[in-house]
């Protein structure tokens, strides 16, 4: 009898938090993209050490499937009142340090109708005194006066 009890309470504890784990990160920014039906929402925009990573979320709202395909090339961080531009990092390969999935620089992907896609990308990190860039990506308008969050 007291393993039923032990696996029931286990059940409860689990549940909750298997729900939570399903929940979409919140978005810092989100807009529509240049491909038809799909938004892209900023989840994590964060400074530590010398990096600054970058987690976007792709969401094909529309009715139907999407390919989506850009180049890290393309993507790039602003800070307008430096005048500096800070591409995505790059390993001693040349290969992009992001969720690449299609040669050394590119994502390419169909999100099906009603899904999403989380794909992230490092950059070198602006001095601690910008607080605030603009990122441009692949087919996107750009996300301008991102504010960057600090790592504690």
């Amino acid at each position: 009898m007291h393993a039923i009890h032990r696996l029931l309470a286990v059940a409860i504890v689990i549940e909750p938090l298997a729900a939570i784990a399903q929940q979409p990160q919140a978005s810092l920014a989100s807009q529509p993209t240049n491909w038809q039906g799909v938004s892209a929402d900023i989840t994590e925009f964060k400074r530590k050490g010398n990096t600054l990573s970058v987690r976007l979320r792709l969401r094909d709202d529309g009715g139907k499937d999407v390919y989506v395909s850009f180049s890290y090339d393309k993507c790039y961080l602003l800070d307008a009142g430096a005048g500096k531009k800070y591409q995505v990092l790059k390993d001693d390969a040349g290969a992009a340090i992001a969720a690449v999935n299609a040669g050394n620089d590119e994502w390419r992907e169909t999100i099906k109708a009603g899904q999403s896609q989380t794909i992230w990308m490092k950059f070198p990190t602006p001095p601690a005194t910008v607080k605030s860039v603009s990122l441009s990506i692949d087919n996107t308008p750009p996300f301008d006066d991102l504010a960057i969050q600090d790592a504690p």
